[in-house]
This record gives C-alpha cells, sequence and structure tokens, in this order.
C-alpha cells in the first residue's frame, strides 16, 4: 500500500509572518520536517499540498530538501 499524506495549513499573515526571514519561518519548517521524517520511517511515498503559500508552500520547500536524501 503506498502512504499518502495531504497537507494543508495556515497562511503567512495568519500567522503574523510578513516575510521569509521571519524566525518564525524556520521553526514551521523544522517542525514539518520532523513530521515528514517520522512518516518517511513509515512508509511515506506521497506528499500532496494544493501549494498555497504558506505552511503549504514551506511544506514543498523541506519536501524538495528531503528528496535529495530519500
Amino acid at each position: 500500500m503506498v502512504k499518502r499524506l495531504v497537507v494543508t495549513g495556515y497562511r503567512p499573515h495568519e500567522l503574523g509572518i510578513f516575510n521569509e526571514t521571519h524566525p518564525g519561518v524556520a521553526i514551521i519548517k523544522e517542525a514539518l520536517r520532523q513530521q515528514l521524517l517520522a512518516q518517511l520511517d513509515e512508509g511515506l511515498e506521497w506528499v500532496i499540498v494544493s501549494g498555497q503559500l504558506g505552511v503549504e508552500a514551506w511544506t514543498c520547500d523541506v519536501v524538495r530538501n528531503l528528496k535529495r536524501w530519500y
């Protein structure tokens, strides 16, 4: 069975983040990375996002970086 993960979340303005240099972005990306690593250990093969700004776009960044290793 193929394991899939659908990611959706807040937009940056809903979190009070108005640029990519905000310190919260790094914290959110690290939390996403930790969750994705845990899912990879359980056989994750697909990550599905719609590509909206915020959590979804940050997830795409993290997935692209993890793709190099997984």
